[in-house]
């Protein structure tokens, strides 16, 4: 009989977690979250910045690739990129290489909320040697094109000796 009594007793002290216990664990947890998935956006902002930046940077070598494989010497054969605006640019290059320029593909950036420096519309050519032309095709020696967002920015600077280059500023 004692054994059941003293059974009994300590099932009934031993209640385990209350209401009040479980809510502050849940708060903690949530604190935490929360700042993780804060950080992450933190980091993700300059990542954006600088895929956008190398993503511009490889069709500016793919335009001259191609501009250069079909010999383009009048403006109208030369594949061209286009800056708009300040949140996107289009893409005009022969991609299915039947010989002609494709309707140019129009590259959003106003979903990174990220943003080129002007000024508007600004448009790179390249010729059939590969040098980077204006519309006038006139050689372009030295531009550069800044992506920007509130962490900092990706300065592209386009030269015919060495190609792109991405430099960073910010974090």
């Amino acid at each position: 009989m004692m054994k059941n009594r003293n059974y009994s007793q300590k099932n009934s002290t031993s209640r385990g977690f209350s209401v009040l216990d479980l809510l502050i664990v849940v708060v903690i947890l949530s604190i935490i979250v929360t700042y993780v998935l804060a950080q992450i956006r933190v980091i993700q902002r300059p990542l954006a910045r600088t895929n956008a930046a190398q993503r511009f940077t490889a069709y500016l070598q793919n335009a001259r690739s191609d501009s250069m494989r079909r010999h383009a010497t009048e403006t109208n054969r030369m594949a061209q990129i286009t800056i708009l605006d300040a949140h996107g640019y289009n893409v005009a290059m022969d991609a299915n290489g039947d010989g002609i320029l494709d309707p140019p593909s129009f590259i959003d950036l106003a979903d990174q909320h990220l943003q080129i420096d002007g000024p508007f519309p600004r448009t790179f050519m390249f010729d059939a040697q590969g040098r980077t032309v204006d519309p006038n095709r006139t050689p372009i020696t030295t531009a550069s094109i800044t992506f920007s967002d509130g962490s900092g920015k990706n300065v592209i600077k386009i030269a015919d000796v060495n190609g792109p280059t991405i430099t960073k500023t910010g974090s």
